[in-house]
């Protein structure tokens, strides 16, 4: 095929995709929660989350809110908007490498692995993705424009610092001449350092925190693996690994690893020592694979591309499967339905899984594991500040073991995600919140998912998952929340014959 048919081919593929995960599919929970941040500052013109009236940095990608807000000033939904950037930044992936063989693998690329389903789920990775590569291809190219490009990435996604170091890196080291290594360093403090300083300041002064509050969260707790966590050394490898078996085939090994090592030892240090959760298709990791092929590509190392690209496959399908499989079962989802049903009434919930809820209910929304809610960020939630929230309405993602036994009162000293929900179940009995145990998925697959448009069967384990409801017993709209949570095959906990029939 002639190149210059090949991306109008590719367009034909990419965006029925597109468009069926926009009409059949709704957006992952994470995703979800940077949209409820763009939609309060198109409407409210407040980076915040949940109703609250103070700025908070629960959305730590702040180009792509802002953008995504902005598409919604003009009346284009935030998945929308997502789905239609990261149309744009597969085309640009593909357009980036010239050869018709390397567009034809980066497509494959694309097609077989998780990086795009998680972006089909509502996420940044192709996106971010690109911008790297674009990135990518100007120090590759020793053209102009670099540092500011990075400054871009860095406000796109914060972590954009420890994917563009290896770049600036990269750049400096290329220098040959004591003058050209001036002018670069120039440039680097003035089209990066400075507006990037000057950001991070406006940022700690809006926001009065010093770092994300993700970030806060993400970073405490012991590592199970002496500096870092064990499941995200297993992410970090199933991208890294790949790039290293690709170095054995080609000729110049020594240089190759070099270059792979700037290019990338900092992110996976960073990402090995952060907690990885709702890392959906392993997306954080997607920059080095994406960067791996378009290095390979401009090498023209045809071989080692083929090799990095087959076991990319190889390593990742354990991920592509549950991806897919979520992706083709979000319309099946309870907490979609029940938080469109919330709208009619007025409410203040507290919810472990602080997406969906908040953003369909439009409900004033805390989130107990302080992602989103700055007080609980710091330090563990405990039964004083959830009574001093008065929360109506109580969600908790928690073992249903934890209420078979009265759960004491106290202060857990460590961040784990049993001991914030001990606090929660604490509380729930101290309190006398009426509890109701909601399936995760419709018991019965919806007529209108992708899976059955597509005429496949689901497998997915999340269909034994069940979720804990807290109903406040002062709760003006209680019995009417109740009935709600019934109709969506809510069992009342403990179980009685009237809950059962």
């Amino acid at each position: 095929m002639n190149n210059r048919y090949f991306l109008p081919t590719v367009g034909l593929v990419l965006i029925p995709l597109f468009l069926l995960a926009y009409q059949f599919t709704i957006p992952s929970e994470d995703a979800v929660i940077l949209f409820e941040y763009a939609k309060n500052f198109a409407t409210k013109g407040i980076i915040t989350y949940g109703g609250a009236d103070i700025p908070i940095e629960g959305a730590t990608d702040f180009l792509w809110m802002l953008i995504i807000a902005a598409f919604k000033k003009i009346g284009i939904t935030e998945f929308f908007s997502a789905l239609l950037l990261n149309f744009v930044g597969a085309v640009i992936l593909i357009a980036l490498v010239k050869p018709f063989w390397a567009r034809l693998v980066m497509v494959l690329g694309l097609l077989c692995t998780p990086y795009l389903y998680s972006s089909l789920s509502g996420f940044s990775a192709i996106f971010f993705s690109a911008w790297y590569c674009w990135c990518l291809y100007l120090a590759l190219q020793k053209k102009s424009g670099l540092y500011f490009s990075i400054l871009i990435l860095c406000l796109v996604r914060p972590d954009g610092v420890v994917w563009g170091a290896g770049l600036i890196l990269l750049r400096l080291l290329a220098v040959q001449d004591q003058a050209t290594r001036k002018e670069e360093i120039r440039n680097l403090i003035l089209h990066f350092v400075a507006p990037g300083l000057m950001y991070f300041l406006w940022r700690a002064w809006y926001f009065a925190e010093w770092l994300p509050l993700p970030f806060l969260v993400k970073v405490a707790g012991e590592r199970d693996l002496i500096l870092v966590w064990s499941q995200s050394l297993v992410a970090v490898g199933a991208t890294l690994i790949p790039a290293l078996i690709a170095v054995a085939f080609v000729k110049i090994r020594r240089i190759y690893l070099k270059q792979l090592l700037i290019l990338f030892i900092l992110p996976c240090m960073f990402y090995a020592s952060m907690k990885l959760e709702q890392n959906i298709g392993n997306r954080f990791l997607a920059p080095m694979f994406f960067g791996s092929m378009l290095w390979l590509a401009y090498s023209e190392k045809v071989k080692a591309l083929a090799v990095f690209v087959t076991s990319s496959v190889a390593l990742t399908m354990s991920t592509l499967i549950p991806t897919v499989s979520d992706f083709l079962d979000s319309k099946d989802g309870n907490t979609y339905y029940i938080a469109n049903e919330l709208k009619k009434w007025e409410g203040k919930m507290l919810v472990t899984e602080a997406g969906k809820l908040a953003y369909y209910s439009n409900w004033f929304t805390e989130d107990s594991w302080g992602l989103n809610t700055p007080r609980y960020a710091h330090t563990l939630i405990n039964s004083n500040e959830i009574a001093q929230g008065n929360y109506d309405l109580i969600v908790g993602h928690c073992t249903i073991a934890l209420l078979n036994t009265k759960v004491p009162e106290r202060t857990y000293p460590n961040r784990s995600w049993d001991n914030q929900c001990q606090a929660l179940v604490s509380y729930i009995q101290a309190a006398n919140y009426r509890v109701v145990l909601v399936p995760f998925l419709k018991v019965q697959p919806s007529q209108t998912s992708l899976r059955r448009l597509l005429g496949m069967r689901s497998n997915n384990r999340s269909y034994r998952r069940y979720d804990i409801y807290a109903i406040s017993p002062t709760y003006k709209n209680s019995l009417a929340l109740f009935n709600l949570l019934r109709r969506h095959g809510g069992i009342t906990y403990p179980p009685s014959s009237k809950s059962l029939g």
